[in-house]
């Protein structure tokens, strides 16, 4: 069935989290989760709900990543992911810690950029704000000491936590940006203030006093500092933002530089010598405690998330690594600077891209702008063969309609409140949106008779899914384990699903005559327009579901599917 491999797509990725583990490495980036282990890379994005990994915990069991979107939690080495239920913001995850005593108590609390500190009692499934004396929510660093203390640095200092982080209460003396926390061998907290500067504390967090070091003499002024890790032999490690990574043997006081790369997060063995950093362009490995780095092969976690087929060629793009085409190679799309937003193909064949510098259409004649800055940066869009297209504001807070193709628009307030809008959709006769709320995990259908001037609220859906897949032609929404499909009578039916027992929708396309839809646990194939679907015989794919990224039509052979799977592999299949 395959008929096409495509070269394999290498991009720098910047890695933000990590997480060391006696097996391994647990890596956390723009595009996801992987896993790295013997110089080999084992990727865990396909299923994950979440981009832009900031924080990464392992307990008992449990794998544990926070992203923009969220908090989820794999219970069998990131094969599956749930996405946990959050009461508060959990917008900018910027670190993970469980409880020393988790197996007892399964406590764990997360760092949030913007709303302070979240706590799960449950292993992490749902999550409430935990900020009671807290009075700063931008949240950088947490660690987690014995007993019930517990240290957090924000922007405005460090505070202190005697209950586990239920409550809070800033320490004296500790007013600036914090940037990184450590333990120290012999006890001793070390906190990295973001202008260069060391705090320590011998009191268990009670009171710090500034640490004396050659570090602050020698770092540049525009270089900040990042991050902080023990390693197995007690050496210290420091990363700064531009100036490399350094390295300490008497815990602070005097520094060398081990490498010249900035680094966004570091992480140690503390049973070995293994010490890792996450850079802007991969990971670097020492197995000699940091006293020398390696650049380790490339990793998989860049953001290449969407695939399209555009003129008969794959065309695959992520909100920062931008987009790439293929023609005799892949090159990327000239003129098109991430970070996007969208990237869609109009029913007349046009490419319209959106991100903060607004909305474009390609032309014979190149980029054209229909719409500047935040005017045209829009988290959905939805077109109709007429012309008519619809979107949505970046923020979710304003609807907008054009008829002409996106030439000149309409803008009125959104009906659907605050909640974001996940999919948006047209047909010939209706405009149906989905909300979702991730604090009742509720998907909520919306949908419009006359071309989005007035809106009516449908059918709840109870799902911690907060992908919802769409096709206008047959009308069909997938909503977590369900798909429901439009009659011809205009009524909503369930589709009826053979051969899974549990699964989730991530995408559905039409192949003329044939729908597929990607899930979970493997593709569905319909010939009814939508209303029964089976699963699709694994022996005629070479690949399992786990790996696909996305899947594509080629519209003008609609025979051939498209497959992008996890680390930039494209793979085409005439079915």
């Amino acid at each position: 069935m395959t008929f096409q491999d495509f070269p394999a797509i290498n991009l720098p990725a910047p890695l933000l989290a990590l997480h060391a583990t006696p097996d391994g490495l647990w890596v956390g980036g723009t595009g996801g989760v992987a896993h790295y282990a013997n110089g080999q890379w084992t990727p865990h994005i396909a299923g994950l709900p979440l981009t832009v990994i900031g924080g990464l915990a392992t307990a008992e069991g449990w794998l544990f990543a926070g992203g923009m979107e969220g908090i989820a939690r794999s219970a069998d080495g990131g094969e599956n992911w749930q996405l946990a239920t959050v009461h508060g913001s959990a917008s900018g995850i910027a670190s993970i810690i469980t409880s020393p005593n988790f197996a007892q108590d399964t406590a764990a609390l997360a760092a949030t950029l913007e709303g302070g500190i979240l706590r799960s009692e449950d292993a992490g499934n749902t999550w409430t704000a935990s900020n009671f004396g807290l009075s700063d929510f931008e949240v950088s660093a947490l660690v987690w000491l014995a007993e019930d203390v517990v240290v957090a640095g924000t922007s405005g200092g460090i505070y202190r936590s005697p209950n586990g982080g239920r409550a809070w209460r800033a320490v004296d003396g500790t007013s600036e940006p914090v940037a990184a926390l450590a333990q120290l061998a012999d006890g001793r907290l070390l906190a990295a203030l973001e202008n260069g500067g060391l705090l320590v504390s011998d009191d268990q967090s009670a009171n710090w006093t500034p640490l004396e070091s050659d570090l602050l003499r020698d770092l540049p002024e525009d270089a900040q500092l990042t991050a902080l890790c023990v390693a197995g032999d007690g050496s210290l490690l420091m990363g700064t933002s531009s100036d490399g990574i350094y390295r300490s043997v008497d815990g602070g006081v005097q520094w060398h530089r081990t490498h010249e790369a900035g680094a966004f997060a570091l992480a140690a063995d503390r049973a070995g010598t293994m010490v890792y950093a996450g850079t802007g362009i991969g990971l670097l490995v020492s197995e000699n405690s940091g006293q020398h780095f390696e650049q380790a092969p490339a990793s998989p976690l860049h953001d290449l998330r969407q695939l399209l087929i555009y003129q008969g060629n794959p065309l695959v793009y992520g909100r920062y690594s931008g987009a790439l085409y293929y023609e005799a190679g892949w090159l990327p799309v000239e003129d098109l600077a991430p970070p996007l937003s969208l990237l869609m193909i109009a029913p007349d064949g046009h490419l319209y891209a959106s991100g903060m510098d607004g909305l474009r259409v390609l032309t014979e004649a190149g980029w054209i702008a229909l719409a500047e800055g935040q005017a045209g940066y829009f988290a959905q869009m939805a077109f109709r063969k007429d012309g008519m297209v619809w979107a949505c504001s970046h923020n979710y807070s304003h609807l907008f309609r054009s008829p002409d193709g996106g030439r000149t628009w309409e803008t009125s307030p959104t009906p659907f409140g605050v909640l974001p809008l996940v999919a948006l959709e047209a047909t010939d006769t209706l405009v149906f949106a989905m909300t979702f709320d991730p604090r009742q995990n509720l998907a909520r259908l919306w949908r419009s008779s006359d071309a989005g001037v007035n809106w009516q609220r449908g059918a709840e859906v109870r799902t911690p899914w907060p992908v919802v897949a769409t096709c206008s032609e047959p009308a069909i929404i997938g909503i977590g384990t369900m798909m429901i499909v439009e009659q011809p009578n205009g009524d909503w039916n369930r589709a009826e699903v053979d051969g899974l027992s549990s699964f989730l929708v991530r995408k559905i396309v039409s192949m003329g005559d044939v729908l597929l839809a990607l899930t979970t646990e493997g593709l569905l194939r319909s010939e009814d327009g939508g209303n029964s679907w089976t699963l699709v015989d694994a022996d005629q794919f070479d690949i399992g579901s786990e790996v696909i990224m996305d899947i594509a039509v080629d519209v003008q052979n609609p025979g051939d599917l498209y497959v992008l799977m996890v680390g930039g592999q494209v793979r085409a299949y005439r079915l």
